[in-house]
């Protein structure tokens, strides 16, 4: 692949003062160059250097050096006289990756690429991998450790033979083979210099899905493809359920005996449910799930046995089948405002039986089909209004329900910038401004909804209990201040503070006491 900077038969100076010159005569392959510290066969003088870095692999160029980039005045007799300019004509045919991959560049690790892998990914901490290593001595003339010839498995951050080998492993590519010169603390101990020879056979990537450990995959087998399965989306899985005991509870091998389910219906344990959204088609894991991602504390009958209060569960999983909905983008206008509504009604089905989590996927789900509706006619663009203003309002009551606040008073606006009247939306964010004890926002809002609706007995309970958590708000403060001016008063030789007339309390130190 031929790149922008890989101009033939064009004079490109390297460096500041003109010292070195190239010619590219011809392009080079890919985008890496050598770094300092790679081995480049070949490498003479500091023109050299300058040269051989900006070259990738397979480039031919033609590098003019000037004698202090050179052989100096000194020159090199008999070939080459003092204050002598160079031409060379280069090809980079390789070089060696040599790098120090220690987290403190102290050398304590010198990586040398001798075989380049495949691929761009590296093994991460909690990845399984198969690597074949030798761990010698100084002089390399005997062997410390090795591993069998098939390699040995472990998990990258648990180590094994010598520190070192897990610090290269996560600079590593499918199939590389390097060589490590370690010293003291990376090694063997008691060993001092040793070197160490390794290939990375394979890898087995394990992911912590919900970043507590409740829910654990590892790629059994990867899958070249890029699709991934997507809230609503329908997927069939080959799947095995066991306990830890070995104990089968759910076994759906054969072609006519597949899982088939909606992702995000609960139609399986939350935990699997994450984990099938995160792999590809034709993947295959591993997944655990711990008991508050499985089926918790209740027992739960499945297909082939019952599962017991508080199980881990172990499945085996393949994604055998992915049908995505239809995106918005591919439905005309009649289809985004029924498929709209459909989520609208679906939300409030969810809302009912208190599923706050899914009631607002299917509440954001309403609202993103139809976002755009510029191009709707005016009859749509009334139905749009109206399903949007019906999902913001449901989007603010169910955040209400899980005690958030700042996502309620967003729905809430939403509305309030189309219907700066609307009694429900002024009532919901007066709510969520007094889960944050924000009274004055939440008086002014219950204010302009009560002259609205003078009767509402919601509204009217709310502003009671506003007043009373602001009399008990002011009466702390006031036995705080008591108490600060009393020790005052007592503090030996204290001057009597003059007398000054407070200022009133603006509104954003009012909310700022607020929130103590």
């Amino acid at each position: 692949m031929k790149y922008a900077d890989d101009t033939l038969d064009q004079e490109e100076g390297l460096t500041a003062d003109g010292g070195v010159t190239k010619r590219i005569l011809k392009a080079g392959n890919g985008w890496e160059k050598p770094e300092k510290g790679d081995q480049v066969f070949g490498q003479v003088i500091k023109g050299w250097d300058e040269g051989v870095k900006t070259m990738k692999k397979g480039e031919k160029a033609v590098l003019t050096i000037k004698p202090e980039y050179g052989y100096s005045e000194e020159g090199s007799p008999p070939t080459i006289p003092a204050n002598a300019t160079l031409q060379f004509e280069v090809e980079l045919l390789s070089w060696n990756s040599v790098k120090d991959i220690t987290p403190a560049k102290d050398g304590g690790i010198i990586k040398t690429v001798v075989t380049e892998g495949e691929g761009w990914a590296s093994p991460k901490d909690n990845d399984e991998v198969l690597v074949r290593y030798s761990v010698l001595n100084q002089d390399k003339s005997s062997i410390l450790k090795q591993s069998p010839e098939q390699g040995a498995e472990f998990v990258v951050k648990e180590g094994v033979a010598v520190p070192a080998i897990p610090v290269a492993l996560k600079t590593m590519k499918k199939g590389e083979k390097a060589s490590l010169t370690i010293k003291s603390g990376y090694g063997l101990s008691s060993q001092g210099v040793q070197h160490v020879e390794v290939e990375l056979l394979s890898w087995k990537k394990v992911i912590d899905i919900t970043k507590d450990g409740g829910v654990i995959k590892k790629t059994l087998n990867e899958s070249t493809d890029y699709k991934t399965a997507t809230v609503e989306s329908t997927v069939k899985v080959r799947l095995t359920g066991k306990l830890q005991d070995g104990t089968v509870f759910a076994d759906h091998q054969t072609a006519d005996n597949l899982l088939e389910l909606i992702v995000g219906e609960e139609q399986v344990c939350v935990g699997l449910e994450e984990a099938i959204q995160t792999m590809k088609l034709s993947e295959v894991a591993e997944v655990i799930v711990q008991p508050q991602y499985g089926f918790g504390s209740d027992p739960h009958q499945a297909p082939q046995a019952t599962v017991p209060p508080n199980s881990t569960l172990c499945y085996t999983v393949e994604l055998v089948e992915l049908h995505k909905p239809r995106e918005g983008y591919e439905m005309d206008t009649p289809e985004k405002l029924d498929e709209a509504k459909k989520r609208k009604d679906a939300g409030n089905g969810l809302f009912k039986q208190a599923k706050w989590a899914r009631a607002l996927k299917k509440y954001k789900k309403g609202v993103e089909l139809i976002e755009h509706d510029d191009q709707f006619s005016a009859e749509e663009k009334k139905t749009s209004a109206d399903i949007k203003k019906s999902c913001n309002l449901n989007l603010a009551a169910t955040y209400l329900k899980v005690n958030d606040s700042q996502e309620a008073r967003k729905a809430c606006n939403k509305v309030l910038e189309k219907d700066p009247g609307n009694v429900k939306a002024l009532f919901r964010r007066a709510q969520a401004y007094m889960l944050t004890q924000d009274h004055i926002e939440a008086k002014q809002d219950l204010d302009l909804a009560l002259r609205a609706e003078p009767t509402n007995r919601d509204m009217r309970a709310l502003l009671k209990k506003l007043k009373a958590e602001q009399s008990a708000l002011d009466k702390k403060e006031g036995q705080m201040y008591s108490k600060a001016f009393q020790r005052m008063a007592q503090a030996p030789h204290s001057k009597q503070p003059k007398t000054a007339q407070v200022p009133d309390i603006t509104e954003g130190e009012e909310v700022k006491k607020s929130e103590q």
